[in-house]
């Protein structure tokens, strides 16, 4: 956790403070005083001229990566989504962003770093939304339509502690990913 200015708390520590929950689940904190200070100054300045994208930029900092503007495009996009979208729906809806390649990179680039979330479905269909500040949850899948919805109130503690219990194989359990499929109300009335 970053330590506050002399006098009052600065940008990068309330970010800190404000979004712990996020970078304490990923096990990504941000590593040394050093870097510490350069993000602080780097914030100061971002904040002054591009305050708009000085929330995606800190949080691709913070996990030691280079915050480019395809990264800061692919952030501000998924944060902007309600459900998750696909690799192909990123690239369509960035433009002129950023060529394919560079966009698939930074997507696994950022899901690595636990700044996003990958969503693997049925036949290879990988799906992306945003990972941090965002509660723990799963989702339901429509087998038909193909509609999304998350599904809140997953006991993740609870569901790892279940599953260490049952593995003889496995000294320990690090995450879960968990996908419901069924039919959705709209495609059951059809």
């Amino acid at each position: 956790m970053l330590v506050a200015n002399d006098s009052h708390l600065d940008y990068t520590t309330e970010m800190t403070h404000r979004l712990e929950p996020a970078i304490s689940n990923n096990d990504m904190p941000i590593r040394s005083p050093r870097r510490q200070r350069d993000i602080q100054t780097e914030m100061d300045r971002i904040m002054e001229r591009d305050p708009e994208n000085a929330d995606f930029r800190y949080h691709i900092w913070s996990r030691e990566l280079k915050a480019t503007p395809v990264r800061i495009a692919v952030l501000r996009l998924l944060s902007s989504e309600s459900e998750p979208i696909s690799a192909a729906d990123i690239y369509g809806k960035l433009g002129d962003n950023g060529n394919q390649a560079t966009v698939y990179r930074a997507l696994e680039a950022l899901s690595v770093a636990g700044l996003i979330d990958r969503i693997s479905l049925t036949a290879g269909r990988v799906l992306y939304e945003i990972g941090y500040g965002r509660k723990h949850h799963h989702h339901a899948i429509c087998t038909s339509c193909g509609d999304i919805e998350d599904v809140k109130g997953c006991d993740e503690e609870d569901l790892n502690v279940t599953a260490r219990a049952s593995l003889k194989k496995f000294k320990r359990v690090e995450s879960h990913s968990l996908e419901f499929f069924g039919v959705c109300k709209k495609c059951e009335s059809i």
